[in-house]
């Protein structure tokens, strides 16, 4: 899965296990970089003031929501 894509805008995700999120993703980790040891990206929930590792390989599906603007983290 091809993650670059999808920096700066906002998701809505759902995992293998049910659980879903929405919010921007910030950084794509490799396994060196990432907590839990696997391929992973973080994502920085809606209203919220953290970030949320989730392993690639628990990503069941990733929708872009295009009514929301690209969040520009270079700024």
């Amino acid at each position: 899965m091809d993650m670059i894509g999808y920096l700066g805008k906002k998701v809505d995700l759902s995992c293998k296990d049910g659980e879903k999120f929405s919010g921007y993703v910030f950084d794509i980790l490799d396994e060196d970089d990432s907590e839990s040891g696997c391929k992973s990206i973080e994502l920085s929930p809606i209203d919220a003031m953290h970030l949320v590792e989730i392993a690639i390989e628990d990503i069941e599906e990733i929708k872009v929501d295009l009514r929301f603007k690209e969040f520009d983290f270079r700024r």
